[in-house]
């Protein structure tokens, strides 16, 4: 594979241990968009609540890698929008529940970490993920990263799916209809809870 891989999934499913392995099994080089975003001076300021950088749209386009690389985000429409076309998209998922312990472990602020976790059990990246396969042609992977999976063995996985030809059309996990009705209510008054903190 010489093209384009792009590793998709809300912050603390893998993207980042993942793509940098599927990027060896691959032979490929691997870039995650913040890094892009820092390297090139694409970013116009700094969310300080949100602890992120406020991208700078149009000069990351003219930066952004078209072939031979693996990229890691969580906001794959912006790549979209800047012309590339993945030739594959591996959407990275995982439990509501189990997000919420990963990025509290992180000491995120409260709102960010109620974000992300909205974000997965609604579905955003996954949305993204399949116009984005639609609009481009590309393969689309799902992988459940819950369990924290060996990315060794995801990798390896991936890599020998993508090597046979193989696409998982298995998308999209649907936590609402997953967890039980008393987890999503204990989920949603957390949110609400996280939502409002100082």
């Amino acid at each position: 594979m010489r093209g384009l891989l792009v590793v998709a999934g809300v912050p603390g499913t893998g993207k980042t241990v993942l793509g940098s392995w599927l990027a060896r099994v691959l032979g490929l080089k691997f870039a995650s968009i913040s890094w892009l975003a820092l390297e090139h001076g694409a970013w116009k300021g700094y969310d300080v609540e949100r602890r992120s950088f406020i991208l700078d749209m149009d000069r990351l386009c003219r930066h952004m890698p078209r072939e031979g690389f693996v990229i890691e985000t969580h906001w794959l429409r912006g790549i979209i929008e800047c012309g590339v076309k993945p030739e594959v998209i591996v959407l990275l998922r995982c439990n509501p529940i189990i997000l919420l312990r990963r990025l509290k472990r992180r000491g995120w602020p409260p709102r960010k970490v109620a974000e992300n976790v909205e974000a997965e059990m609604l579905g955003v990246v996954a949305v993204e993920a399949l116009q984005a396969a639609e609009s481009t042609g590309a393969a689309l992977v799902e992988v459940d990263t819950s369990s924290d999976p060996d990315p060794v063995d995801v990798a390896e996985h991936i890599g020998k799916l993508l090597l046979e030809g193989k696409g998982d059309s298995r998308c999209c996990i649907d936590w609402l209809t997953l967890l039980s009705e008393d987890e999503v209510a204990a989920l949603l008054s957390e949110l609400s809870r996280l939502r409002t903190s100082v």
